[in-house]
């Protein structure tokens, strides 16, 4: 592999390693009382996963996000409503379901991988 698309790769790596703090942070927010949710707290923290998610090639959690996104910014008021914290813990368990196919996929990438060079 040449020396930028390892850095890549690591990049990737290291990013998917970093969802599951993000997606149980967002999770935490739900566990509380919805109405001391900020709207646009949350609107960032899933536009930053919407956008990053695109970035390392993960389309189907980028989807999830930007889904989330919109359902806070339908609205007008600055707390997140009952309504809206089940679609978007929903939304959280799609992403975090999502995630979990990634890491296992990724997993068996890296034991192919090692297997490959064991047989050379």
């Amino acid at each position: 592999m040449l020396p930028i698309e390892e850095r890549i790769t690591e990049l990737r790596h290291r990013y998917t390693l970093s969802l599951p703090d993000r997606f149980a942070a967002i999770r935490c927010a739900f566990e509380g009382d919805a109405s001391n949710l900020r709207r646009t707290d949350l609107l960032r923290r899933f536009h930053t996963i919407a956008g990053s998610a695109a970035t390392f090639g993960y389309g189907d959690i980028a989807a999830l996000a930007a889904d989330a996104e919109c359902i806070l910014a339908a609205a007008t008021l600055p707390a997140v409503t009952p309504a809206e914290a089940a679609s978007l813990t929903s939304c959280v368990a799609g992403l975090e379901k999502a995630l979990q196919r990634h890491l296992g996929e990724e997993h068996a990438r890296q034991r192919s991988g090692r297997n490959g060079e064991r047989s050379q």
